[in-house]
């Protein structure tokens, strides 16, 4: 199985402003984000104890080495989070490591990267990078529509690519996700510079369809399901959410013998305000269900936190949860959708019964898929004597699209 981190740091990566669907401006640097070459349809990851022996991203296209297909790049993400993320790259314009022969040197290099996402920086809309190694951690390698990155040490040292400073960095065998994105530097006006770098924004961050992760040669590969979101649709106004429609791979059990999980829409609020629609049976926990073994789907307004000394739950936890249902719930075959759900929401706490409220906004950061786990003081299921609800499992949508508010009807 694949190991999806679920530590605010790796749901930031895509929650904060990572996410962003096309890129404008003229410049040859940029690429458009739905190049088949930039999109991951299967990444191959092989751990010991001290590297990655090899990580390998079959996209859906050939990958452009000349320079031709912009910049951007290819990235293993660990519990190390925007720390320590290993990265392959392709760019012309500016010599960032020690593998190119000139700035236009197109070649693929590896660089360990640490990136931050400056929420009052106006020159990136999202995540860009703090620190990047001018050496070179381990080998990249591009064959046709497959780029690998072999010998990629966990620890690394070295100096800034664009300062000169000493950097090092740590990541770990714990993979969590593999994701391609593009690259964007720009200067002190936010405008694409290769002559003039106040920032280097990374755009488009996009995780792999499927990723096998294993140790040598012992490959665990991951199955897609119901679980997996292939595409989502959100509409929205200035008070609500109109639509969200989330599109799986499989057809979604509506009887419970899928399980607990749910589908959700992370917007600007971040974890204090998420707008799920969730199936489980076992708890009432939202006044659309007819009692506790009804498994109907039902939306709640949720908020997280990961408490890092709390032994019950492995990275978040529900907080806070409306027991009034935020709107209406409707499922067909592969196809789940969340309607009219207003960004401003107050009800009771379907635990505790305390008052609570919610706000949201209109500017969505990310749809993702979940798992429920509700356990006891022990840390063991259970839907009777309930410690804390632990949210696992956390995928982002393989393609995600916000539409303006006369677009509402699909």
């Amino acid at each position: 199985m694949q190991k999806i981190i679920t530590s605010i740091s790796i749901v930031a990566i895509l929650a904060t402003g990572g996410l962003i669907f096309g890129l404008g401006g003229g410049s040859d640097l940029l690429v458009d984000a739905e190049e088949a070459y930039t999109v991951t349809s299967t990444a191959d990851v092989i751990t010991s104890t001290d590297k990655f022996d090899a990580v390998s991203f079959v996209t859906g296209g050939e990958i452009p080495t000349d320079g031709s297909g912009g910049a951007f790049g290819f990235g293993v993400i660990t519990d190390a989070g925007l720390e320590a993320i290993a990265v392959t790259t392709t760019h012309a314009g500016v010599k960032d490591s020690v593998a190119q022969a000139d700035a236009s040197d197109p070649v693929f290099h590896n660089h360990y990267v640490a990136l931050e996402d400056l929420e009052d920086d106006s020159l990136c809309p999202g995540l860009q990078v703090r620190d990047i190694t001018f050496q070179e951690p381990g080998d990249a390698a591009v064959t046709d529509n497959k780029v690998s990155m072999t010998d990629v040490p966990y620890s690394f040292a070295g100096t800034h690519s664009l300062t000169g400073d000493e950097i090092s960095f740590m990541s770990d065998h714990n993979v969590g996700m593999a994701v391609s994105f593009t690259i964007n530097p720009v200067d002190g006006d936010g405008n694409t510079s290769v002559t003039d770098i106040a920032a280097v924004c990374i755009n488009d961050v996009k995780p792999a369809d499927e990723i096998s992760v294993g140790e040598g040669m012992m490959m665990m590969d991951y199955e897609k399901s119901h679980l997996d979101v292939e595409q989502t649709t959100i509409a929205t106004d200035s008070s609500e959410i109109e639509r969200a429609t989330f599109f799986a791979h499989d057809s979604i059990p509506t009887d419970g013998s899928g399980g607990a999980f749910g589908f959700g829409v992370i917007t600007d609020a971040g974890l204090e305000a998420i707008a799920v629609t969730t199936t489980h049976a076992g708890v009432k926990d939202s006044v659309a269900q007819a009692d506790a073994s009804d498994p109907v789907f039902h939306n709640h307004y949720v908020a997280l936190e990961d408490l890092e000394d709390d032994s019950l739950c492995p990275g978040l936890q529900v907080r806070d949860i409306t027991f009034q249902e935020p709107g209406d719930a409707a499922v067909t075959d592969n196809k789940v959708s969340m309607t009219d759900v207003p960004y401003s929401f107050a009800g009771t706490h379907s635990l505790t019964g305390d008052e609570i409220s919610f706000m949201s906004d209109h500017n969505v950061g990310m749809a993702v898929s979940f798992t429920i786990n509700p356990v006891d003081g022990d840390g063991n299921t259970s839907v009777t004597d309930i410690a804390a609800v632990c949210i696992n499992d956390v995928k982002p949508a393989d393609n995600q699209y916000t539409l303006p508010k006369f677009w509402s009807q699909w």
